[in-house]
């Protein structure tokens, strides 16, 4: 039976106020799991049950949605848009849209930036229309906004301002046209890698897509931004990331599943990768 968040009393949502803080709206069982906010930014992680429907709303700064694991439908209007895990969704201030949740339920990392700083940015003219392109310097910038909302302190409110200023530069580079088409492989390609367990080497990748390992690795590198073994890494580490702070299973575990060693490889390139290690996003009555 699929949630209704129309249901009224027992209903809450997520939409950040004018005063910069997040007024709670959602049902224990679906929403909310953590949030955290500056003067010029909100930072929130949500949990959604299967089925769950967010009726039309809006939300009076400009959001970012980039879900992580499920599938959801975003309608607007007469349109509609579905986001797998790892895509990520743009909408402009006050725009009413609907979000529809699938069956395996789902979960989303949810930014929202005051309408100056896309003033400043350059970037206000993008709409409901504009679909960003999660390439590897995005994604990067994503996961340390995520790691900072996990592990907020003293000094998370500064750095991530600085995050989301950096996050809009990479937008605002996103929308322009770039050079030289994207070959029809690439998106297969970057599916097969952030799926893999393994490391996929660039001769492996191009038996599967046709074309020469070095023109794979090269073409692979400019229209993703990583090289094809760093986006295979940092693939398995945002599944890390993602189980440490959504799961009660064991670090070594995790570690076991994703192809890594043991605990203190995950841990390694963990705190390498998000700056801190994965016991640092998990409360004292968590296993390690």
């Amino acid at each position: 039976m699929s949630t209704d968040w129309s249901a009224g009393p027992s209903v809450r949502g997520a939409v950040l106020s004018d005063s910069g803080t997040f007024a709670s709206r959602q049902p224990a069982q679906t929403g909310e799991v953590r949030s955290r906010w500056t003067a010029a930014l909100g930072l929130a992680e949500y949990r959604f049950e299967p089925g769950t429907v967010l009726p039309d709303h809006g939300h009076p700064w400009a959001s970012l949605n980039w879900t992580l694991a499920g599938t959801m439908t975003d309608r607007f209007g007469s349109r509609r848009r579905e986001h797998r895990p790892g895509g990520l969704g743009f909408h402009p201030p006050a725009l009413d849209h609907r979000v529809e949740v699938g069956g395996e339920g789902g979960r989303a990392f949810h930014l929202e930036i005051r309408t100056q700083w896309l003033e400043r940015a350059r970037v206000a003219a993008m709409e409901e229309s504009f679909l960003p392109r999660c390439d590897g310097p995005l994604l990067g910038v994503l996961e340390r906004l995520r790691t900072e909302l996990w592990a907020w302190d003293g000094s998370s409110p500064l750095i991530a301002e600085g995050l989301a200023l950096e996050l809009l530069g990479l937008l605002q580079r996103s929308s322009r046209p770039r050079d030289g088409r994207r070959p029809a492989w690439i998106e297969r390609a970057v599916e097969r890698v952030g799926e893999s367990r393994e490391r996929v080497t660039p001769t492996e990748l191009a038996a599967e897509v046709g074309d020469d390992p070095t023109r794979v690795a090269r073409l692979f590198r400019r229209h993703v931004g990583e090289s094809i073994g760093d986006y295979g890494l940092h693939a398995r580490l945002r599944r890390a990331h993602l189980l440490v702070t959504s799961t009660d299973r064991t670090i070594a575990d995790i570690a076991h599943e994703l192809g890594f060693s043991d605990h203190a490889h995950l841990t390694r390139r963990f705190k390498r990768r998000f700056g801190v290690p994965p016991s640092r996003l998990r409360g004292p009555d968590r296993p390690l």
